[in-house]
């Protein structure tokens, strides 16, 4: 956390995500097959949108591109996602969080999370999305609150792996 060099955001939607597990999940599907969202939308039972958060999460991550060919779209793992995916579980892993942390707002989240004990809110949250760098989010919105509760839940995700 304290060695990641904060990037740019990507011109993606912030991700609406809260299970990251899925997001895992889906890359791994994606080591085997390209993906249109259809195909997501039936591979995990979800609706469209819920398909639409996760893809857009492992395209915000940089893992996926999304890809237009012949007018048919779909989601292709990259070179990047290969490489992190065909890595051993623990490198796997902490290649995922070394994804995670140059986002501002995932990297200062999990700094507050810390400075506060372990105590960190949606409102914690909202805070410094508000005063960070983030794309196409209304920053007076309810859906600043929904994205916040998935940098949560990834910062949860991320802590859970040191006892695992």
């Amino acid at each position: 956390m304290n060695q990641t060099t904060i990037l740019p955001e990507p011109r993606v939607p912030f991700p609406q995500a809260d299970v990251f597990l899925r997001v895992m999940d889906l890359l791994s599907v994606l080591v085997e097959n390209d993906l249109t969202l259809e195909e997501i939308t039936l591979n995990y039972e979800f609706d469209v949108r819920q398909s639409s958060y996760y893809a857009n999460a492992a395209l915000y991550l940089g893992l996926v591109d999304k890809l237009d060919e012949n007018g048919a779209k779909y989601f292709r793992l990259n070179k990047r996602g290969k490489k992190i995916m065909k890595l051993p579980f623990k490198e796997k892993y902490l290649e995922i969080v070394k994804c995670i942390l140059p986002h501002e707002v995932f990297n200062k989240s999990l700094h507050e999370y810390f400075s506060k004990a372990g105590n960190i809110t949606k409102d914690d949250v909202s805070d410094i999305m508000k005063s960070s760098s983030i794309f196409s989010i209304d920053r007076n919105s309810s859906t600043l609150n929904r994205r916040a509760q998935t940098v949560v839940k990834w910062i949860e995700w991320i802590l859970e792996l040191t006892v695992s």
